[in-house]
């Protein structure tokens, strides 16, 4: 796949896929859908809680990343839901 989608563990060779790897490539996919490709904030066009939130999936220590889609995907529905709660 593209560079841009790919973790930093994924470069080694035979190195196995895992769940912490998708949840990089949900992050890199979602500043591809709302950031030009860019991890800046300035080119972010969502909420400062969601780039947070997709910042958390693609860094490079795996260990601080979230540890499942499941877990990305409840951070990202919880900034969306105070979203909508703010006036």
């Amino acid at each position: 796949g593209s560079s841009l989608f790919q973790s930093r563990e994924e470069y080694q060779l035979g190195a196995p896929g895992d769940v912490i790897k998708n949840v990089y490539t949900s992050g890199a996919t979602a500043f591809a859908l709302f950031g030009e490709y860019k991890r800046t904030r300035d080119k972010w066009q969502l909420s400062d809680g969601l780039f947070e939130v997709a910042t958390r999936a693609v860094r490079d220590d795996r260990n601080q990343r979230q540890q499942s889609v499941r877990q990305l995907r409840e951070e990202w529905e919880r900034e969306l839901c105070c979203l909508e709660c703010r006036p």
